[in-house]
C-alpha cells in the first residue's frame, strides 16, 4: 500500500500478453492509513508535535478513524547506546516503508520502545484530537523542562495541547518513581522497562519517535498507526536527547 493515502480503494491487476484481467468481486477493499506528524525537538528541552490535517475524513464526520498521537521513547546512561539504537530505529524505519505494522513490531517488541502517558491517566492517544479539532492544523509541545515556563512551580514533564498543560509519567509499574525529572526514579537494578543503564544517572540520553494513532472501523479495537517521525535537530546526534534529571 503506498504511503501518502489516508484511506484507499485498490484493485488488483494481472496481465497476460497484451491483455489485462480486473479482479472485482464484491467491491474494492478499504485500507486505513495514517499520515505521520511533523515531529521535531528543536531543544533538549521541548518536543514539537504537529498535526498532519490530512488525517482528518471528512466523510467519516464525527466518528473519525484518527485519534491523535503517540510519542515512544526509550531511556539510556550511555550515550553510544542511544545512539545506536536511534540508528537502528531510522534503518528499519527505511527498511519498512510503507509497512508500519512491521516497523512497530520491531520497536516495541525488540527494542522494547514505550509510550510517553499522561501522569493522570493511561489513555491511548497521549496527543488526543477530537474530530472537530483534528479537522484544522494543531500542535502540541512536550516540555522536558516545565520550570521553564513556570507552571504551578512544578518541574513535570509536561503536555501542551495549546490550551492546558498536562504532567506526563513514564511507562512504568511503579508510579511513585514515574516522573521523567527526578534522577534517582532511574534504576536498571529493580527492573525498569524503559530504561537501560546505571542507578541515579547525572545524565540521561532520550530516543524519541511519533506516530499518528486511530483505529480500524472494519476491525472494532485494531490499532493503525502511521509510518514514524524522528526528531530533529537534537541535542546528542539526530534522534538522541541529552537531559539532565533533578534529584
Amino acid at each position: 500500500m503506498p504511503v501518502g493515502m489516508k484511506q484507499g480503494h485498490f484493485a488488483l491487476f494481472f496481465l497476460s500478453g497484451a491483455f489485462g484481467f480486473l479482479l472485482s468481486a464484491c467491491g474494492f477493499p478499504t485500507y486505513t492509513f495514517f499520515y505521520h506528524p511533523y515531529f521535531s525537538s528543536p531543544s533538549a528541552y521541548m518536543l514539537t508535535i504537529t498535526h498532519d490535517v490530512r488525517n482528518y475524513d471528512i466523510d467519516e464526520g464525527a466518528n473519525q478513524s484518527f485519534k491523535g498521537y503517540e510519542v515512544f521513547y526509550r531511556i539510556y546512561s550511555n550515550s553510544d547506546e542511544a545512539i545506536a539504537k536511534a540508528s537502528s530505529l531510522a534503518t528499519m524505519a527505511s527498511t519498512y516503508a510503507g509497512n508500519p505494522d512491521s516497523f512497530m513490531n520491531y520497536a516495541l517488541n525488540t527494542l522494547n520502545f514505550l509510550c510517553i502517558r499522561l501522569a493522570s491517566a493511561d489513555s491511548q492517544p497521549l496527543a488526543a484530537l477530537s474530530a472537530s479539532a483534528a479537522s484544522s492544523d494543531h500542535t502540541f509541545y512536550i516540555y522536558l523542562n516545565s520550570s521553564t515556563i513556570n507552571f504551578n512551580n512544578t518541574t513535570d514533564w509536561l503536555l501542551n495541547d495549546g490550551s492546558n498543560y498536562y504532567p506526563l509519567r513514564r511507562s512504568i509499574a511503579e508510579t511513585s518513581r514515574s516522573a521523567f525529572q527526578v534522577q534517582s526514579n532511574y534504576k536498571s537494578s529493580v527492573g525498569d522497562v524503559d530504561y537501560n543503564g546505571i542507578d541515579s544517572p547525572s545524565t540521561i540520553y532520550l530516543v524519541f519517535f511519533a506516530v499518528a494513532y486511530g483505529t480500524d472501523p472494519t476491525s472494532p479495537g485494531v490499532s493503525v498507526y502511521s509510518e514514524p517521525e524522528f526528531p530533529t535537530g537534537t541535542a546528542v546526534s539526530s534522534g538522541v536527547v541529552a537531559y539532565n534529571p533533578g534529584l
